[in-house]
């Protein structure tokens, strides 16, 4: 549900954002939650070891290149809303 309300976001600039340091929060906790799970990486990972990783991994880089798309549409000159831009940036990490 998040990601049609980041959309909404991005479409219509016109209104205050939905998607807001609220939401970036949330998921920092989440990731903060996974982290204290795991035993600290000794090595690289590569993805698709399992299935289920490699469906994560390309989460990961469908929304990392949403991310630099939106860093695009900045760069034209074009208005984004920074809150949308930390979400998309946590949650890329999320995955």
């Amino acid at each position: 549900r998040n990601l049609w309300t980041l959309m909404a976001d991005i479409a219509s600039l016109n209104t205050a954002p939905v998607i807001t340091e609220q939401y970036v929060k949330h998921l920092e906790k989440v990731i903060d939650r996974f982290d204290a799970k795991l035993e600290p990486l000794s090595s690289f990972v590569i993805p698709g070891e399992k299935q289920s990783s490699a469906y994560l991994h390309v989460a990961r880089t469908i929304t990392r290149r949403a991310e630099r798309a939106l860093w695009r549409v900045l760069d034209a000159g074009e208005s984004v809303h920074e809150s949308n831009l930390k979400y998309l940036n946590r949650l890329s990490d999320l995955c």
